[in-house]
């Protein structure tokens, strides 16, 4: 009688999980469907990268066919960030949270930075610290172009620099790198080009934790919060320099007016400020975490006045850790450094959305509609909103006129208008700029 009733819970056991696993499979292609869904309603353009519709399809389907009982979390989310990294386009990602539950990701002891012409070595653990400053040549007996190729198939990137960003990040851990190179590895075999222009092969292990040993700066620069910080530093002559880091193009102003119209967008909005730009934990109160948050129009008209008292004529501009963000931020910014100039310029870009219900679902907006009859437009779903890059397009409007036009000279709802409406074209302080980027430097970070 035991022997019988063990038999039966066994099978019964079996029979669970063979559920269980189809259910996880079905589950999985229901994803997929809604994953397809969204990238035909709300990409711009979801097929050309593929070849046309028909080869978009097959694509898809094939990518489909292929999710079965045994296909894990992760590497359903390595299926689709493979899919859309053919788009080539760097707004268009898939970030997973789901992590294998075997085995700690180990990390690479060599920090990778990028320069103008190749990958090296920035920092080191103390045991590879003899390798900082080499430039990286191949790995694996892989050539750099060849991983770069492998590299912008997994992940998106829309240039050589992105390629670039996109491999040291798949370096960066044990487990990304096992994608690169189709099998799971502990160690890498690197070869370097030393600075006196020698090659070397190094054997290199991830390990735990790794402690990076680093050069410090001899600028102290006291940032206050990671997100942006605006002084005046002295060079080497004794002249005065403004300097203005902004690590994502976002504000305070943002958030509020996020506030303000979506509350649902706002917790969105506040975990990413908190977790991708200050990088500390956010406040429970709402209220308390939107006051944290620096303010840009008066930090930044506050370094305009402040290199116009001290009569200096070289802004800084550090966009090197800035990904991108709400884009209208910077059309103020612009006002202020260039007064006319600004108002008279028409970028030959042009900022297009595709209307989809994700879209007005971000705006808070209920339906096509409400939309228009809120815009006075007459816009359908799937139609493209057509705009110039720098705002509205010239519709014969006089300087006079531009100089009052908030779309032009404020953020969304008039917000910075204290800092711009009585310029009447004049700049703040209109010194020479140079502007810090990186590969990472990305999106609205561009109108600079």
């Amino acid at each position: 009688m035991k022997m019988k009733m063990k038999r039966i819970s066994i099978a019964a056991l079996i029979l669970f999980a063979a559920t269980a696993l189809a259910a996880q499979d079905s589950q999985l292609k229901d994803d997929f469907n809604t994953f397809i869904r969204y990238v035909e309603e709300t990409h711009p353009d979801p097929y050309s990268a593929f070849g046309g519709r028909m080869e978009f399809k097959r694509r898809a389907q094939n990518l489909r066919n292929g999710i079965s009982a045994q296909t894990t979390r992760r590497q359903f989310a390595e299926m689709l960030s493979n899919f859309v990294a053919a788009l080539g386009d760097g707004h268009t990602t898939i970030h997973s949270n789901e992590e294998e539950s075997t085995g700690q990701n180990k990390s690479l002891p060599l920090k990778l930075k990028i320069a103008v012409d190749g990958i090296f070595v920035a920092a080191a653990a103390r045991e590879y610290e003899k390798y900082t400053g080499c430039e990286l040549l191949s790995i694996n007996d892989t050539s750099i172009d060849s991983l770069l190729v492998e590299a912008k198939r997994i992940r998106a990137a829309e240039n050589r620099y992105g390629e670039y960003y996109e491999l040291c990040r798949l370096l960066r851990s044990e487990k990304d790198a096992a994608l690169l190179f189709n099998a799971h590895s502990s160690r890498l075999k690197l070869t370097l080009r030393q600075p006196n222009g020698t090659a070397i092969t190094a054997e290199v292990s991830y390990v735990d934790a790794p402690e990076y040993v680093q050069a410090r700066s001899a600028l102290k620069l006291n940032e206050e919060n990671n997100l942006m910080h605006a002084r005046m530093l002295e060079t080497a002559d004794k002249r005065r320099a403004g300097y203005f880091a902004w690590n994502a193009t976002a504000s305070r102003e943002m958030v509020e007016e996020v506030a303000k119209n979506s509350r649902n967008y706002l917790d969105v909005n506040l975990n990413s400020v908190y977790e991708h730009a200050l990088r500390v934990p956010r406040p429970k109160d709402d209220d308390e975490a939107i006051r944290n948050i620096p303010a840009l129009y008066s930090t930044f008209c506050g370094l305009l006045n402040a290199m116009k008292e001290q009569q200096s004529e070289h802004l800084i501009i550090d966009l090197r850790e800035n990904g991108g963000g709400m884009t209208p931020l910077c059309l103020p910014l612009l006002y202020m450094l260039y007064g006319d100039k600004y108002l008279d310029y028409e970028s030959p870009a042009e900022y297009n959305r595709l209307l989809s219900p994700l879209l007005l679902n971000k705006w808070g907006v209920e339906s096509i509609e409400q939309y228009n009859a809120s815009n006075n437009t007459d816009y359908r779903l799937g139609d493209f909103m057509f705009r110039p890059f720098f705002g509205r397009a010239d519709s014969g409007q006089s300087i006079k006129e531009k100089r009052k036009d908030l779309s032009r000279i404020a953020y969304y709802n008039g917000i910075g208008r204290e800092y711009t409406e009585n310029l009447n074209g004049v700049a703040v302080h209109e010194p020479e700029i140079i502007v810090l980027c990186s590969p990472q430097t990305f999106s609205a970070a561009y109108h600079f």
